[in-house]
């Protein structure tokens, strides 16, 4: 009995199989055919897209490159200028201070009120120093020799 109902199954399996398969491969070409009709418009429709931001990346991917080798350069600047620094003090460089420039500017407009000027010695100052002591207007530079510097006058 369980023998002739799995047989009369498979019968029928088979005679809807034939139906099926007789109509699928029209239905199966008509769906493939719109899917890759549907791809082609998407790829269409993004293919201009993707090249825009693939332009847009290529820029920024020069810009950060040129950000890298500036910055690489910058970094050895600051290296050699490190090696130097440290150079000049294991042969004894003598640690600058603000406080020096400005007695020693102080002094020469008190003691050569005629020739006010403190000569600038590379290597004998910081140049950020003598930079903040001008634009904070406590000092200025002679007029036509950039190596000399002077108190400014408070009291005209």
């Amino acid at each position: 009995m369980e023998r002739r109902r799995l047989q009369y199954h498979v019968q029928r399996l088979k005679a809807s199989k034939e139906t099926v398969f007789d109509e699928l491969p029209e239905v199966t070409r008509l769906r493939i055919n719109q899917s890759v009709q549907d791809s082609i418009h998407g790829y269409e429709i993004g293919t201009p897209l993707l090249k825009a931001e693939l332009e847009d990346t290529t820029q920024e991917l020069a810009a950060e490159n040129q950000t890298l080798k500036e910055s690489l350069e910058i970094k050895e600047a600051l290296n050699a200028r490190l090696a130097d620094l440290a150079k000049a003090v294991e042969k004894g460089t003598t640690v600058f201070q603000l406080k020096t420039i400005l007695e020693d500017i102080m002094n020469l407009s008190v003691s050569s009120p005629g020739d006010p000027y403190l000569v600038l010695e590379r290597g004998s100052y910081y140049p950020p120093h003598i930079e903040q002591l001008i634009n904070a207007g406590i000092a200025v530079r002679h007029p036509r020799d950039a190596q000399r510097l002077r108190l400014v006058d408070f009291y005209s």
